[in-house]
C-alpha cells in the first residue's frame, strides 16, 4: 500500500479499486494546486467526531477533515515556495440565501492560516 492511501477507509480504497488503470497518467508541465472546500463550515471550529461537528456546521465532516489540513496545509507550503498558483474554491454568500447553503460561512485563509 503506498503512503498516501494509509489514510482511506477500506470504503475508500475497495471505490478506488473500482477506477484504477494500470498506466499511470503523465503529469502536465504547469501543476496548480485546488484546495476545494476547506471552510469551516466544512471542517467546523474545532476538531470533533463528525456527529459532533454537524450541530454546529451540519455540511461539516468533523476529525477526518483536520487530519487532512496538516497535510493540505505541506502541499500548499510546497507550491508557494515553488510559486506555483494555488486556487481556493469560495462560496457566494448571496447565492445560499437562494439554495441549501451552509448556515455560517468563512473564506479559506481562516483555516489555512
Amino acid at each position: 500500500m503506498k503512503k498516501w492511501q494509509e489514510i482511506f477507509t477500506d470504503d475508500d480504497r475497495a471505490l478506488l479499486k473500482t477506477f484504477s488503470r494500470d498506466e499511470r497518467q503523465p503529469f502536465g508541465k504547469r501543476p496548480a494546486l485546488i484546495i476545494v472546500d476547506v471552510i469551516k463550515s466544512f471542517l467546523g471550529s474545532k476538531p470533533k467526531s463528525a456527529l459532533e461537528s454537524v450541530e454546529e456546521y451540519r455540511t461539516s465532516c468533523g476529525e477526518a477533515g483536520w487530519r487532512a489540513l496538516k497535510h493540505i496545509k505541506r502541499l500548499l507550503s510546497a507550491f508557494r515556495d515553488k510559486k506555483c498558483p494555488v486556487v481556493y474554491t469560495t462560496l457566494d454568500p448571496e447565492a445560499t440565501r437562494y439554495s441549501w447553503g451552509p448556515d455560517k460561512w468563512s473564506g479559506p485563509h481562516e483555516i489555512m492560516d
